[in-house]
């Protein structure tokens, strides 16, 4: 099988949202279906239609191992050499096969084809019984259908044409694993705008008005002005991918993230390959805004072909790289901290609340889970439910870090074992991973590569990264035929603990909306109301309605309804007037002394301020430890 290095991961991901998922059959079923990515003249010569095709095929070879491209025109055949090295360099063991509609074998009768142009499939020369999705964008919005192409808009917006990238990806993924999804159809007829989240369903999108029609799309004047983006990983590589596409587009983007990428990060992580193993992940959003190579030479397959803008298309705004924590970047900077703009791109609700807490001006949070993915924008910090909001607990039970780590490496109720190891980064020993290795019901012996490495490497490689699931799979295979020869399974009954990890196209869209928001906020285009997050389900067709309201918490403890926390909010964006605290500058400073000082608590010992401030000191001490 020519499946990418880090299947383990795409297997682990599948796991989570599939019915009956077996390792083995999953590879079977990528290995055998055909995919195909079809394109003609006029995707080709637009700027919109080539970033569908760039993102198409980038996310098409993170999956299956078998990928077919094929050109309708001589524009068409020109922009091969492209896309095969994006798909050589994101699976260097791809099965590919690329060439014009006039010599490429696509008439492979069960064949998935994504089609991208204004050409018809029969022009292709595709069979009959082949399952067509015609994908294409306008401007903010994407389109989708399964009957007749859609085109490509004139505009350098990439937001509509990335968005249609990732629905054709999940139409794919749907129909190849139909029989183990529920209400698995394709999207019929879908126009779904990346601005305002509306969609159009069910009547024939090519020939309809665009949503959203009156809304700006020339934006080569917009300033973000000063933006921080924190986390780069999947989510967060979704938005840097698009918003370098804006050509013109100026500003100051700080990259947040003291993170490498390890192996089986590519799994969903548009920019990043196997050969950047160990890169810095704020290193590869440096690279995006650098002068590239334009054309691609044929034949090239360097993993930075997948982070390649040609120059004509990119943006001019400066990278900022901050190899650091949220809590380390904070400390760096002057207090009060004026943070206008935020996108939030985090794993955890903690980390989420911490972000809140420095009281930026207006925040954009983009997430997912294995269900669906979403958007939220907070501005108005007393008037509207802040992030915090989303993220409270909503029972005293709520699992902490400790809790759910020790039952995804298989040491169950032990916690407290788990929190040190946690909190200390002390070498896991052979006593540990037996421990482990008999919880998760594998075998110790591939465990043991772990021995002398920090927990958090065990969960983040072995548990996140796949290995764990593929030892279960390969563990019921040998319990299963040992009950057959009549002996017993040596390790016990397996025990799935799947992590929480989203599919790429789940990951890059909500990448996607969040750039959309941003560049969108710059440029005083009127938003969604507040009080409102956008929830899509691409293991299903698109909705009709993406935004449900959002009520600040019940509790009343959150940090938007602390007086403490409004009165500095006021302050801080002069609002009212209101004394500052000292400014404390340079990193020597004490991050939970800046805290204090730019977060206050309400005297009571119970109070919410009282509570989230702590929680920003836990969170800076496990920074410093």
């Amino acid at each position: 099988m020519a499946l990418a290095p880090f299947f383990d991961k795409a297997a682990l991901a599948a796991a989570a949202v599939l019915q009956g998922f077996d390792r083995e059959r999953f590879a079977a079923a990528l290995d055998t279906q055909p995919i195909v990515v079809a394109f003609d003249d006029m995707a080709a010569r637009s700027t919109e239609g080539r970033t569908t095709l760039t993102l198409a095929v980038n996310l098409a070879a993170r999956l299956y191992p078998t990928l077919a491209l094929v050109a309708h025109g001589t524009d068409a055949e020109a922009l091969l050499p492209e896309l095969v090295a994006i798909a050589c360099a994101v699976n260097p063991h791809i099965a590919l096969t690329a060439g014009g509609a006039a010599t490429c074998d696509s008439a492979e009768p069960d064949a998935v084809v994504l089609v991208v142009g204004e050409t018809a499939a029969r022009a292709f020369g595709f069979a009959d019984t082949a399952t067509t999705v015609y994908i294409g964008s306008r401007g903010w919005e994407a389109r989708v259908s399964t009957s007749r192409p859609v085109g490509s808009g004139t505009t350098t917006l990439p937001f509509g044409a990335a968005a249609a990238a990732c629905l054709g990806a999940a139409n794919l993924f749907r129909h190849v694993f139909r029989a183990q999804l529920s209400n698995a159809g394709l999207d019929d007829a879908l126009a779904f705008s990346t601005l305002s989240l509306k969609t159009r369903l069910g009547s024939e999108v090519a020939g309809h008005e665009i949503l959203d029609a009156d809304a700006r799309v020339t934006l080569a004047d917009v300033d973000l002005g000063e933006v921080v983006l924190v986390g780069a990983g999947a989510v967060g590589q979704g938005a840097l991918w698009t918003l370098a596409r804006l050509p013109g587009i100026r500003g100051t983007l700080h990259v947040v993230d003291g993170e490498a990428i390890d192996a089986s990060n590519p799994q969903r992580y548009v920019l990043a390959t196997s050969a950047d193993e160990d890169t810095k992940k704020v290193a590869l959003a440096v690279e995006l805004m650098r002068t590239a190579p334009d054309p691609v030479a044929p034949g090239a397959s360097d993993g930075s072909v997948v982070r390649r803008v040609p120059p004509t298309e990119r943006a001019t705004f400066t990278v900022v790289p901050h190899d650091v924590r949220w809590g380390q970047f904070l400390a760096a900077r002057p207090t009060p901290w004026r943070l206008a703009r935020v996108l939030v791109a985090l794993d955890s609700a903690r980390d989420r609340v911490a972000v809140q807490a420095a009281l930026p001006q207006w925040i954009a949070n983009a997430w997912t889970q294995p269900g669906d993915l979403g958007l939220s924008r907070h501005t108005g910090f007393s008037q509207t439910a802040c992030l915090a909001c989303l993220y409270m607990p909503t029972s005293a039970s709520a699992a902490n870090e400790d809790v759910l780590v020790a039952e995804a490496v298989g040491l169950a109720g032990q916690h407290m074992l788990v929190r040190h190891l946690l909190a200390t980064g002390a070498p896991v020993e052979d006593d540990v991973i037996a421990q482990m290795a008999a919880g998760l019901g594998v075998s110790v012996e591939p465990l043991r590569a772990f021995r002398g490495r920090p927990l958090r490497a065990f969960y983040s490689e072995a548990v996140c990264g796949g290995v764990v699931l593929r030892l279960q799979s390969e563990q019921r295979r040998l319990d299963a035929q040992q009950e057959l020869e009549g002996v017993g399974p040596t390790t016990g009954q397996p025990r799935d603990r799947a992590a929480m990890v989203p599919m790429a196209f789940q990951s890059v869209l909500a990448g996607v909306l969040l750039g959309a928001a941003t560049v969108a906020e710059a440029a005083g285009i009127p938003a969604p109301e507040a009080g409102q997050k956008a929830v899509l389900n691409l293991l299903r067709p698109v909705t009709a309605r993406l935004l449900v309201p959002v009520a600040r918490h019940g509790s009343g403890k959150c940090l938007c309804q602390d007086v403490d926390y409004q009165a500095a909010f006021d302050a801080q964006w002069n609002l009212q007037p209101a004394a500052a605290p000292a400014p404390r500058t340079g990193a020597s400073a004490d991050a939970s002394v800046l805290v204090a000082d730019a977060v206050p608590v309400s005297a009571s010992s119970d109070a919410p301020g009282d509570a989230a401030a702590e929680t920003i000191r836990n969170d800076l001490d496990a920074v410093a430890r």
